[in-house]
């Protein structure tokens, strides 16, 4: 008891007093805060607010207290947003943090709700308490929003009743939901779901790196569709060019989305190759003209291994679809024979039989690009 009295008297106490008139033109809102800072550890804060209806001037009381906060929170009584008034709409949002306290219509009804952070500690952001205004001007707060929604909804679309959240996945990945307020039954459900993950590639080229993210969306429970999307930056993290692909089979496995090689620098070159998937990027040169090339995985494919479009880096750094390779061959070619400037890709035919196809390339004037040979 000694010990634990010692540390309390030990903590800092700091208390503010704000009070907002244009944040609603329904509402008015006092916020006390008293802050406790403790050594070596989060701090905790407890909030009191006052809400008070301008038209008839009944008030309601929220009051809590946490213990999660590691930033400035309550401590500046700007930090605040509107979606009603638009004070602070189009502020800058770091970290997902969109405020102290934000006014909204979250369930759509024409009255003005509010959301008070409520806990700090996520590396997504912090999470809010969401309090919905009641027909008799009471407030009271919403399980699902406050427990499901959680974090401070980055959209808030009126015409299509959905709240639209985004959250951190792990060090690289993101999950995007999309909620939409059934009116009928006064309820909440996910019609959106989106869940990217993605990897910085530095070792692929010399001067060139690359951000490849995917992303699976479901809507209303059911798988739509997966995007894959790869940023191309300079050395100086200047970016360059982003190329976008469509696709319906892409598996997602977060121990191998990282894998990629490279032709021109070594990075796993030797690297030994499963059922003809040679990683979700490679650069190589692709048609022996001494510029590096990509091929990007498109689709996971069947049992002959994932599928790939190839880009072909133009003489102005930018990389072009070569529609040949990548619906006629498809395959990552097991064989770059540079001086025959020949691809040699494998099929399977079956269970124990596979088949070299060839794919040679004849520059202009002498020939007109890529044909595919005969087996040889």
């Amino acid at each position: 008891m000694k010990i634990l009295l010692l540390l309390l008297f030990a903590s800092c106490a700091f208390a503010q007093d704000c009070t907002y008139t244009n944040l609603s033109k329904q509402l008015d809102f006092t916020v006390k805060a008293k802050r406790f800072e403790y050594a070596n550890t989060s701090d905790s804060v407890d909030v009191d607010v006052t809400v008070i209806i301008k038209k008839g001037g009944r008030k309601s009381n929220v009051h809590f207290g946490t213990h999660s906060f590691y930033d400035d929170s309550y401590a500046q009584c700007g930090n605040v947003r509107s979606y009603t008034t638009g004070v602070n709409k189009d502020k800058e949002t770091l970290n997902n943090d969109y405020g102290d306290l934000i006014v909204a219509d979250f369930n759509f009804d024409g009255s003005d709700d509010f959301a008070l952070k409520y806990d700090g500690w996520s590396n997504s952001g912090p999470g809010y308490n969401f309090y919905l205004q009641q027909k008799d001007g009471s407030f009271i707060k919403d399980d699902y929003l406050s427990e499901k929604v959680f974090y401070c909804p980055e959209s808030v679309d009126a015409s299509k009743k959905e709240l639209t959240v985004s959250a951190i996945s792990g060090a690289v990945g993101m999950n995007r939901r999309t909620y939409r307020y059934d009116d009928k039954n006064k309820s909440w459900g996910i019609s959106r779901y989106e869940r990217a993950r993605g990897h910085n590639f530095t070792e692929l080229s010399n001067n060139l790196d690359f951000w490849m993210a995917i992303s699976e969306v479901e809507q209303n429970g059911n798988k739509d569709s997966v995007y894959v999307n790869v940023c191309v930056y300079d050395k100086k993290e200047n970016f360059l060019q982003a190329i976008d692909i469509a696709t319906d089979f892409y598996m997602m496995p977060l121990e191998y989305f990282g894998e990629g090689r490279s032709y021109t620098t070594g990075f796993n070159k030797d690297k030994e190759v499963m059922d003809n998937d040679y990683g979700n990027i490679i650069v190589a040169d692709l048609n022996f003209d001494g510029l590096e090339d990509l091929a990007i995985k498109r689709e996971q494919g069947g049992n002959g291994g994932p599928m790939y479009n190839f880009y072909f880096q133009d003489k102005t750094g930018r990389f072009i679809i070569n529609q040949f390779l990548s619906t006629s061959m498809g395959y990552f070619p097991y064989k770059i024979i540079t001086e025959e400037k020949t691809l040699v890709a494998k099929v399977r035919l079956n269970t124990y039989e596979s088949e070299d196809i060839y794919y040679q390339y004849t520059a202009p004037p002498k020939g007109d690009g890529w044909r595919k040979l005969n087996p040889k």
